[in-house]
């Protein structure tokens, strides 16, 4: 993004910081990778946490586009005219797909259809299908290395899961944050 914004008038400064900032909503707004993670490993409801990340997300989301509109209305910063609703509707048609693909699993998950594991195996096909055959996107000679790079993706994630879990028995067997607990009290 920073390039693009760059090439528009943007600063540098501020595009670094519009990108720094904006990138602490996804973990938040569902469906987001470190939610499904969190809530397959402590046993809370994804659907749940997906509900409860939505409403601050998106609270998030306009206190930062209100923020970076009201720097830039008063640094003078490029805008574009309004393209009108015709370019509106015919972006989100051109979008339809992929943001169905967000309904698709939010509605798997709080339905209860489909565990988050189904519900990542349909999200992947459906990824693959509109990626490959709607949008013409994706050739099937990238195939192979996308499965690559996303089993490398999933390795180094487990990685830190099952060291989490290793860390996490030690603290329990240890009885860490009892003695923890123990030595801030007896200060008071």
């Amino acid at each position: 993004m920073i390039p693009g914004m760059k090439k528009a008038g943007y600063p540098a400064d501020f595009s670094a910081a519009v990108t720094a900032a904006s990138s602490t909503v996804g973990p938040i707004i569902p469906p987001s990778v470190p939610m499904i993670i969190v809530g397959a490993l402590s046993g809370i409801s994804v659907g749940k946490m997906f509900l409860a990340g939505a409403i601050p997300g998106l609270l998030m989301g306009f206190a930062m586009m209100f923020t970076a509109w009201l720097i830039a209305k008063r640094r003078g910063f490029p805008r574009q005219p309004w393209q009108g609703f015709g370019e509106l509707g015919r972006s989100f048609l051109g979008a339809f797909w992929a943001i169905a693909m967000t309904g698709l699993i939010i509605g798997g998950l709080l339905s209860g259809f489909a565990t988050p594991t189904e519900t990542a195996v349909v999200a992947s096909v459906y990824a693959f299908v509109v990626g490959a055959f709607i949008y013409r996107d994706l050739p099937m000679r990238a195939v192979p290395k996308i499965v690559v790079n996303s089993a490398v993706s999933a390795a180094a994630i487990l990685v830190l899961v099952g060291f989490a879990n290793a860390f996490g028995s030690i603290l329990v067997t240890e009885q860490i944050p009892q003695a923890i607990a123990g030595a801030v009290l007896s200060i008071t």
